[in-house]
């Protein structure tokens, strides 16, 4: 007797607390339903006999009746089922609730039946809806933002928008999981960024800076970039970029500073020019005043021979005058690219030998040696003789004019790989290294020079004359040592 009783106390606290569940709990045996606490009834708004007589079939929503009844049979053949799946209920007014349901099996009286739970998750499921509704109009207004967005965790893509996509021209699909690397030309840039950006974040939370953003077909394009912290300074927890693109500024400004340094070198041009003509013009202009005064004052007593050396110094003046003028003018053709090109069958070595003379006229005090050394197979070529003599007519003269007395010049002709290579080689002043690199500018003249007469204008015509023929001229030099120009053709 006290067994039984004891029993019948632990099934009553038993049913106690079944029937004061914060879950619905529904036994359904053999079709019937033969259990039902207080809770589900609240959940479908029924009471607990109608429900037990009528069940709660008639109160699941049209649209997942299909959903239960599928289950139910699949579940009554054997087959495997989730256990657990989320319903509408439709109740009285209209009202929609969302349960979620729990479907098991347990013994009862001797036989098989299916207990079900029920929770309220109503509140859960519109929160949801909420968030996704927050965040599908969030991500509309990302995608049409006129700049790129992403949302970067650890150097690596979580989301971009769309614009970010089509700015790179990846594919979103294909740039969410990618490391931040495909931003950058070089691991040592990505990883240099990605020291700058850290500190600035761990120390403001913000940061900006403009960068060269590498496209997937090999362009690039300047950017704007801004970061900030999705917790505040907290760069691990994620990082939140904008990507504007500012391209045409910075060509806009590119193409400013070109101007600007186009004028810059166009002011320092004309101020050369100016520079070289008062000085070169000044000594050849004075000894033509001074000759022809010497002529109109005292012409009636000079002897004839001293008179015509008056007369052969005012030639001389005259066609040293006219020797820069055609310079000048041989500069602004090359500059218009209006020098004309016309190549023919050339004795390479006659031409040379001719050019040494010349040059050696010109200082026939100085004692310097010249030696011309030619290869067999380059003794005549197809060139433009008119060029030649410009090109090593200039570099033979400067060979002689800035190596002390009694210097060697060597001139070189050789074959190299199919095309043919002068050399001029001298042991004069030498040229400053850091000047080089201006060497063949028009006006120029290196800072060495002293008082030695020149133009500036015979290096920049030589280059464009070695252009003309497709070839190439380089220059290497040790300062009192010499010089070597190297032109191929």
């Amino acid at each position: 007797k006290q067994i039984l009783q004891a029993m019948t106390q632990s099934e009553e606290r038993y049913r106690a607390v079944v029937e004061h569940s914060g879950e619905g709990m529904v036994v359904v045996h053999d079709g019937r339903f033969v259990f039902v606490n207080r809770r589900a009834a609240e959940l479908v708004q029924m009471t607990q006999e109608d429900m037990l007589r009528e069940g709660y079939l008639h109160r699941i929503h049209p649209d997942d009746k299909q959903l239960v009844d599928d289950r139910r049979k699949r579940r009554l053949a054997g087959e495997e089922v989730p256990s657990r799946y989320e319903i509408r209920m439709l109740l009285p007014g209209g009202v929609v609730r969302w349960l979620d349901i729990g479907v098991t099996v347990v013994p009862w009286d001797g036989a098989i039946a299916s207990l079900t739970f029920f929770s309220d998750i109503t509140d859960r499921k519109i929160a949801q809806q909420e968030l996704q509704r927050t965040a599908s109009e969030r991500e509309a207004i990302f995608n049409s933002a006129l700049v790129g967005i992403v949302l970067s965790v650890q150097r690596e893509l979580r989301w971009v928008n769309d614009k970010l996509a089509e700015m790179v021209g990846i594919p979103k699909d294909q740039l969410i999981g990618q490391s931040t690397r495909i931003f950058y030309a070089s691991d040592a840039d990505w990883n240099e960024a990605t020291v700058r950006h850290r500190a600035a974040l761990l120390e403001t939370g913000v940061y900006s800076t403009v960068h060269q953003l590498q496209l997937a077909s090999g362009a690039s394009l300047w950017v704007q970039m801004a970061g900030r912290c999705v917790r505040d300074r907290e760069p691990k927890a994620g990082v939140i970029w904008t990507f504007l693109d500012i391209s045409e500024r910075v060509r806009a400004e590119q193409n400013t500073l070109a101007a600007l340094e186009r004028e810059r070198e166009l002011n320092e041009l004309r101020s050369r020019f100016v520079a070289m003509t008062s000085h070169e013009f000044r000594t050849p202009l004075a000894t033509i005043l001074s000759s022809a005064e010497l002529l109109r004052y005292y012409g009636e007593r000079i002897p004839a021979t001293e008179k015509v050396e008056v007369l052969e110094t005012i030639e001389s003046s005259v066609h040293r005058m006219t020797r820069m003028l055609d310079r000048v003018l041989l500069l602004g053709k090359a500059d218009a690219h209006m020098l004309e090109f016309n190549p023919r069958d050339l004795d390479l070595h006659a031409l040379c030998l001719q050019l040494i003379d010349e040059a050696r006229a010109q200082y026939p005090d100085s004692g310097h040696s010249v030696s011309c050394v030619f290869a067999q197979d380059v003794r005549s070529g197809k060139f433009d003789e008119k060029l030649l003599r410009h090109i090593f007519g200039n570099l033979l003269s400067n060979a002689l004019k800035y190596s002390p007395a009694g210097g060697e010049v060597s001139f070189s002709c050789q074959r190299s790989q199919g095309r043919v290579l002068f050399q001029v080689v001298d042991q004069g002043i030498g040229i400053p290294t850091e000047e080089i690199p201006h060497l063949f500018e028009s006006f120029h003249r290196a800072s060495n020079v002293g008082d030695i007469q020149g133009t500036g204008l015979g290096l920049a015509i030589v280059k464009n004359a070695v252009q003309l023929h497709g070839g190439e001229i380089q220059v290497s030099s040790r300062m009192g040592s010499g010089t070597t120009f190297t032109v191929t053709l």
